[in-house]
């Protein structure tokens, strides 16, 4: 389900520049897991860009790498309704985990960012310009 990608081009976190018109989409996060190789969880992180498409990043958390980019993808602007919702739930089927989904369209501004991120614990800041 995951595009083929090279996880040492990805980018290991999403970057929204307000100034430039992006802002948070939905963010799902899973529960942690206990697969073979080790305690990891997911993460998949979107944007809206100015043309209305998304950028979505999917990231691995926990093990020997701490944070691993699985995959980029781009959602066209035309793409049906619930289309990245679906995919989500597909995912997590096959990656055998329960994602937690975070709504964050109604966000305007870099201070409202850092001020949910920093409640919900995401206080990776230089993620964010």
């Amino acid at each position: 389900m995951l595009p083929e990608a090279a996880s040492a081009t990805l980018p290991a976190s999403l970057r929204i520049r307000f100034s430039a018109g992006e802002r948070p989409y939905l963010f799902w996060v899973s529960d942690w897991s206990d697969p073979p190789e080790g305690r990891c969880r997911y993460k998949i992180l979107s944007k809206s860009l100015p043309d209305r498409s998304l950028d979505v990043l999917v990231l691995q958390e926990g093990g020997p790498l701490r944070r691993r980019a699985l995959a980029q993808i781009q959602v066209p602007s035309d793409s049906p309704a619930g289309w990245l919702e679906r995919w989500v739930d597909v995912l997590g089927a096959e990656l055998a985990v329960r994602f937690e989904r975070f709504d964050l369209r109604d966000v305007e501004n870099l201070n409202e960012w850092r001020s949910i991120a920093q409640r919900l614990g995401w206080t990776r800041q230089r993620a964010v310009r």
